[in-house]
């Protein structure tokens, strides 16, 4: 699988488990939910401490739970996710855990709570330092906040 983007680390960051959790992302996109929760659990156990580390890891869990329909693993890995990565410095990621947040509260209709999570998810993408993955991120989260304002009948 190509890949069209890069990850960026914290200056000084222990890349091993943010390295393995770079895997996830694939395993995840070609639905090897199993593998990808195995490998989550796994950085969880080993690297407790570091709320990188397990923020990510519980952020792909929510998403391996959302994508399988069980809403409610889904917003509560999300929850810890969101906990776990709002004392880390990783915006995008915890970007990314409002969204899939989001995507959550619009499966279960609740619009209201899925369009604060969306804007959350931008009012962080704002303070991304790297531009292309600014870009990524802000386009991510137009995607996530359209259908939701749609169903709100809001102009975005």
């Amino acid at each position: 699988m190509a890949i069209a983007w890069q990850f960026i680390r914290p200056a000084g960051a222990d890349d091993h488990w943010h390295r393995r959790l770079d895997e996830a992302i694939h395993l995840v996109r070609s639905c090897r939910l199993v593998e990808a929760v195995r490998l989550a659990d796994e950085a969880i156990a080993a690297s407790p401490d570091d709320k990188s580390v397990t923020g990510r890891a519980h952020s792909f869990k929510g998403e391996a739970a959302s994508i399988r329909g069980a809403l409610d693993e889904t917003m509560s890995e999300y929850a810890l996710a969101i906990a776990d990565l709002e004392v880390s410095p990783l915006a995008g990621s915890l970007a990314r855990a409002r969204r899939g947040r989001a995507e959550a509260y619009f499966n279960l209709a609740m619009y209201s709570s899925a369009l604060e999570e969306s804007d959350r998810a931008a009012m962080l993408v704002e303070s991304i330092d790297v531009d292309a993955v600014r870009r990524r991120a802000e386009l991510a989260t137009a995607l996530c906040a359209g259908p939701i304002r749609i169903e709100l009948n809001q102009a975005g």
